[in-house]
């Protein structure tokens, strides 16, 4: 079981430290997720179901932001590029992204996910600036369906 993710040093490139603890008995099998904030302005779902990603565009899309949403370069992968919006904003639009994250929040909760740990992973690379931003991994637990309730490990 993941304990806690740290960022232990302050040194330019770094990426969080993960402490893990052994469980016994085992905890439930669950299904995982994961959603990067990458580059300037894009969510990227990793081993997402599809509807998820579409249920986040339709969600933003009533909050007036324009989204559009592809398969990635790898299967099981979906980007959706947010127009207009970048992480790194510290403006109104600032306001507005976290505003968007709420709406995520609540999009993850309807279809049974929670966030496990938010992890700085990123060293460099696509636009990140460093890696200033990070990756969730949600679970649920195998088997969910809507009406069970939502575990928030």
């Amino acid at each position: 079981m993941l304990m806690t993710s740290t960022d232990v040093s302050k040194a330019q490139w770094d990426s969080d430290t993960l402490i893990f603890r052994y469980q016994s008995p085992a905890p439930l099998a669950m299904e995982w997720l994961s959603l990067a904030f990458s580059a300037n302005n894009r969510l990227r779902f990793i081993d997402a179901p599809s509807h998820i990603p579409l249920k986040v565009v339709e969600r933003l899309g009533k909050s007036k932001m324009e989204c559009k949403c592809k398969e990635h370069r790898v299967e099981g992968c979906y980007e959706v590029k947010i127009q207009g919006m970048g992480w790194g904003q510290y403006s109104a639009e600032g306001v507005k992204i976290r505003g968007l994250v709420l709406d995520i929040l609540d999009v993850f909760e309807e279809e049974g996910w929670t966030i496990y740990a938010s992890v700085d992973q990123k060293v460099g690379g696509e636009g990140s600036g460093g890696g200033d931003t990070d990756t969730w991994h949600c679970c649920r637990p195998k088997g969910w369906v809507p009406g069970m309730p939502v575990y928030h490990n």
